[in-house]
């Protein structure tokens, strides 16, 4: 049961303003409300186990 999907939707009402809507691939729709942008991202790519490129380091442009 992993989620499949992820969505980031404003809800705009007091201190949880936005929610996070997971799609698993059973059909189960799961929301979650975050407080920031920043925060649903980081449950989105848990939750989709999504892996960031380690940043590449130019040696003539620190």
């Amino acid at each position: 049961m992993a989620a499949v999907a992820g969505r980031l939707v404003k809800c705009g009402d007091g201190v949880s303003s936005y929610k996070v809507v997971l799609e698993h691939d059973d059909g189960r729709v799961v929301e979650h409300r975050v407080p920031t942008i920043r925060a649903g991202e980081t449950l989105i790519r848990e939750a989709l186990a999504v892996t960031l490129p380690a940043a590449k380091v130019d040696p003539w442009n620190p």
